[in-house]
């Protein structure tokens, strides 16, 4: 087992982390050199992978909600990042394409006009987000709500 050195370790981390180190600290040896970095290598380099990536990700901020209209209904979803294409089927229609700007960025909908869409049965829904060199893909079993749940809480 190695042995710990809290000069070396801090070394380490500062290397790993692009911070000056002070000249004071004592010079290390090969192998607790080679062990420091193995040990911080290990604990820096996921986290800072995961954060490079979830700056680029596209990803939904929460649960698609599907809605019933007079003529069929919609599907409503939050993304963190704006996407490039958007394709949506409910209940195996395809669904027209709609930003919601009322609601700020990231708010989506689609519609389809299917008359027979009953509230209260699922149905499934697909949502296929692209942005460039990523594909991401969603499907949900939902249920027919008969009214949205923001516009329910105002009615009271």
């Amino acid at each position: 087992m190695p042995t710990f050195r809290p000069a070396l370790l801090t070394a380490a981390i500062a290397a790993a982390a692009f911070v000056p180190v002070v000249a004071a600290q004592a010079a290390p040896t090969a192998s607790a050199a080679q062990d420091a970095a193995a040990l911080v290598g290990s604990v820096l380099a996921v986290p800072a992978t995961e954060a490079a990536n979830a700056d680029s990700k596209v990803a939904f901020a929460s649960k698609p909600i599907l809605v019933k209209t007079s003529g069929g209904a919609y599907v409503e979803y939050v993304l963190n990042r704006d996407a490039t294409k958007h394709a949506i089927t409910i209940g195996g229609h395809k669904a027209r394409f709609y930003v919601d700007r009322h609601a700020g960025s990231g708010h989506y909908r689609g519609f389809v006009e299917v008359p027979r869409m009953v509230a209260g049965r699922t149905y499934t829904v697909k949502i296929v987000v692209t942005r460039p060199g990523k594909d991401i893909v969603r499907v949900d079993r939902l249920v027919l709500r008969s009214r949205h749940p923001v516009t329910a809480a105002v009615a009271g």
